[in-house]
């Protein structure tokens, strides 16, 4: 691992929420609140469950001699947490009415956060 590489995991996870602020600015311009909350749901679900994962694994690479018993909960613990993505965002789009091309770049955080640190990376 290079120093690069070191603070990596911070730094995505700091740039995640830079990315939604600015996504939620640039949705304003649309002047509508169910394209801004949008943004704003998918973001929100895609930091979360960002920290969720970085904190489960975190968990189970913390002490390999429990690795065997805390990799089945590691299992159990991704499947928990898709269905409370997916509930989420049903949530989101049928009871707060949120537009789903704001949800879908809200949910694109991630994907833009992790395009940027490769092109940095690259150039």
């Amino acid at each position: 691992m290079t120093d690069q590489d070191a603070g990596l995991s911070r730094d995505l996870a700091r740039r995640n929420w830079v990315i939604l602020a600015l996504m939620v600015v640039v949705s304003l311009a649309w002047r509508s609140a169910e394209v801004t909350f949008g943004v704003l749901g998918g973001g929100l679900v895609v930091a979360l469950n960002y920290h969720w994962m970085g904190n489960s694994l975190a968990k189970l690479l913390a002490d390999p001699r429990r690795a065997p018993q805390r990799k089945a909960w590691a299992g159990l613990n991704f499947l928990l947490r898709l269905m409370i993505v997916a509930i989420v965002i049903y949530l989101l789009l049928a009871h707060m009415r949120v537009h789903p091309a704001g949800l879908a770049v809200g949910l694109s955080v991630y994907v833009v956060n992790l395009l940027y640190s490769t092109l940095k990376r690259l150039y």
